[in-house]
């Protein structure tokens, strides 16, 4: 499993560009034959992209100046967020759980962005996009952040002060991080 990250703004025409570069990188890390410059990106009716005839799954995000791709032979989602000024305790009391908006009352901002990726990087995921909703699963269990969740694993990832990012796998897999330039 790769998380590759592309430090810079992404336009929606540089995507598949960078999803490519990431394809290419990931099959040479793998020993995988697979021609990235003819591989066809589609999307599932709910949204998810996906590539046509090729065994790899990847999840994408950005948020502020990072761009990041996560890819493996199974599953994957994954989310990154810039902090910024929000009102998580009404954010989270509007569409979280109660036991995830009392983590944030508790806890605050910080938790939020925590709750926030995880939450995401799920949906993701499942390829079910926001319509599964976010107040019908809970990423929060006796105070703390879950681990795993519906037979899924959670794995927070340090991207430095001010950026949140985690990580929602069919496998408990170490992940190696990749620079895109």
């Amino acid at each position: 499993m790769i998380l590759f990250i592309h430090e810079g703004k992404v336009h929606a025409e540089q995507r598949d560009a960078l999803l490519r570069r990431a394809l290419f990188e990931y099959a040479f890390a793998n020993g995988l034959e697979i021609d990235s410059e003819k591989a066809e990106i589609r999307e599932t009716e709910k949204g998810k992209p996906y590539f046509e005839n090729i065994p790899v799954r990847f999840s994408i995000s950005h948020s502020g100046q990072m761009w990041i791709c996560l890819m493996a032979d199974f599953e994957v989602g994954a989310d990154i967020q810039e902090e910024t000024d929000v009102k998580a305790p009404d954010i989270a009391g509007r569409f979280f759980t109660e036991n995830e908006a009392d983590y944030i009352n508790f806890l605050g901002a910080d938790a939020f962005f925590d709750v926030w990726v995880r939450k995401e990087a799920y949906i993701k995921y499942t390829g079910n996009g926001l319509g599964e909703g976010l107040s019908s699963f809970s990423v929060i269990e006796n105070g703390r952040l879950k681990s795993e969740l519906n037979g899924t694993f959670f794995t927070g990832v340090d991207m430095g002060p001010g950026i949140r990012c985690a990580l929602c796998t069919a496998k408990k897999e170490e992940y190696t991080l990749e620079n895109l330039e």
